[in-house]
């Protein structure tokens, strides 16, 4: 009878495996894939100090990122990209104390490669953060892979979803588009695909009325991530670009349901029980949406909303971080400050 030899041991793996609710708006004014092209971009052991440029700036986990490595000494520039004069002017106020230079800021409201050029130019690293609520993003994004393909851009990274794949969602096939886009370029990049930002919950609102307020069943399971821990992966990422090429992060921090969410703020408020009410989606559509092709985007994910969440796991958060995930009860010590007030005040700790 024949010995079949043993098996060789495991190589190590490569990577491991893989209203209430407000919507995500900007801070107020206070993949190289294996392809051809493997030689496109530069080695960065060649390119120190280097040319950071975030695009999409004004949201909340851009502004973390950009005030956490703003002054870094790897950097020697810092650009920022908006996507429409309002985004460029409220950056401009934003980050007058990181950059200095003007013309380090740059508006690009369509696929219109020229601007394009003059703001990717010589830029070694490019964190793309899309926009909200604007119905041609997709080919503005596209034609941004385009030319950092063109000028020879070192790393391109992307914030993208929480499985894309899930075709019925909007938001989600537009990113899945630029996501393989992006894989086909040859570029350098890693993609980031998060779940739903614990900060999109109105703490303060809750417990003001002690009411948690949904458009869907409040037993839906969702996952979230702490947009602090994200902001801490992508400075992890940038500062260090090359052990994450071409890996593609789902990034999770805790999956619970909102009955969850409001037992943990209820017990960390001293209330006694809030509340989780049901509103009409289409009331909630109609309150929450800017235009035709916001509300469409809203329309679709709460009627998705209604049967299923979207959910992943935590493992890759971990180990990106090098410890557990921040959860929301410990977001809520950290960002919050309670009174001992009869109405229970709640507001951001300094």
């Amino acid at each position: 009878m024949p010995v079949r030899a043993p098996d060789s041991p495991p190589h190590p793996p490569q990577r491991p495996p893989q209203s209430s609710l407000r919507s995500p708006r900007p801070v107020s004014s206070h993949t190289v894939a294996q392809s051809r092209t493997l030689s496109i971009a530069p080695s960065f052991t060649e390119i120190k100090p280097r040319t950071l440029l975030v695009a999409g700036a004004t949201g909340r986990k851009a502004n973390l990122l950009i005030n956490s490595v703003g002054s870094h000494e790897a950097f020697k520039s810092l650009r920022i990209l908006s996507f429409s004069e309002r985004g460029d002017a409220s950056a401009q106020m934003m980050y007058a104390h990181v950059i200095k230079n003007p013309r380090s800021f740059f508006c690009v409201d369509s696929p219109d490669h020229k601007a394009l050029r003059k703001a990717l130019q010589d830029v070694d690293i490019l964190f793309y953060n899309p926009p909200s609520g604007d119905r041609h993003w997709v080919a503005t994004a596209i034609a941004t892979i385009s030319v950092a393909k063109e000028v020879g851009v070192g790393h391109f990274i992307f914030c993208s979803v929480l499985h894309p794949q899930l075709s019925k969602l909007i938001h989600h096939a537009d990113k899945l588009q630029v996501e393989e886009s992006l894989i086909e370029s040859g570029l350098n990049y890693t993609l980031l695909q998060p779940g739903i930002p614990m900060q999109n919950v109105d703490v303060r609102s809750i417990v003001s009325t002690s009411q948690y307020t949904l458009p869907y069943p409040h037993t839906t399971l969702q996952s979230f991530i702490d947009i602090h821990d994200l902001a801490l992966v992508v400075r992890k990422i940038i500062l260090n670009p090359e052990p994450h090429n071409r890996a593609t992060y789902q990034l999770v921090g805790q999956t619970c349901s909102h009955e969850d969410i409001a037992r943990d703020i209820g017990v960390y408020s001293n209330k006694a029980e809030v509340e989780c009410v049901r509103v009409d989606r289409r009331d909630f559509v109609g309150d929450g949406s800017t235009n035709e092709y916001e509300a469409d985007v809203l329309d679709r994910v709460l009627l998705y909303y209604e049967r299923r969440g979207v959910t992943g796991n935590s493992n890759v958060l971990r180990w990106l971080l090098g410890r557990s995930p921040t959860t929301f009860s410990v977001m809520l010590h950290r960002d919050y400050q309670v009174s001992d007030c009869s109405d229970a005040y709640i507001g951001m700790a300094e």
